[in-house]
């Protein structure tokens, strides 16, 4: 099995193709020497996380990656009610610092994904509406992520309020 340490695994977005009127998107993995891709159709939309889950566990597979024991950050939603910008960012540096030391942690993809709907809503809240593309659009992103990495598994609390905020 791979380790981490051999080197940071490669995610790449391939030329996408069509079958009828529905596109066939395709993403590979590097990690080391091993390379596995994958092909899916979106069945909701292009960003809908529940389509690029199974690509994620496939992928995490495929690579023969397993997922690190989650960690927790207790104090996480309760600094998260102060949406100021050097809180996000405080927040920020410490959700990366526990990435960086472990991108196979779902805790800590769930925590970003927590991070990244303060933000949304942060954004959205100047006009009271709920519409938030910035962050947003990377919701795809992680909620695969955290999704493959609990193995089919609960989410955490952070992981279902994340999920929440984005239903």
């Amino acid at each position: 099995m791979p380790a981490l340490s051999a080197g940071t695994p490669q995610v790449s977005a391939l030329a996408a193709a069509a079958s009828g009127d529905a596109p066939v998107l395709r993403f590979a993995l590097a990690f080391g020497d091993l390379r596995v891709e994958r092909s899916f159709t979106p069945r909701r939309f292009i960003w809908s996380p529940d389509d690029y889950a199974p690509v994620a566990v496939a992928l995490l597979a495929g690579a023969q990656l397993t997922p690190a024991a989650p960690s927790r950050d207790d104090g996480l939603l309760a600094r998260l009610l102060d949406l100021r910008a050097e809180t996000l960012a405080d927040v920020d540096a410490s959700v990366s610092a526990r990435l960086q030391a472990s991108l196979l942690d779902a805790g800590a993809h769930e925590d970003a994904a927590l991070l990244l709907s303060a933000f949304a809503w942060r954004e959205a809240a100047g006009t009271l509406k709920r519409h938030a593309p910035a962050a947003g659009a990377a919701r795809p992103l992680t909620s695969p992520c955290q999704r493959a990495l609990r193995a089919g598994g609960e989410p955490s609390l952070h992981g279902r309020v994340a999920e929440a905020a984005f239903p």
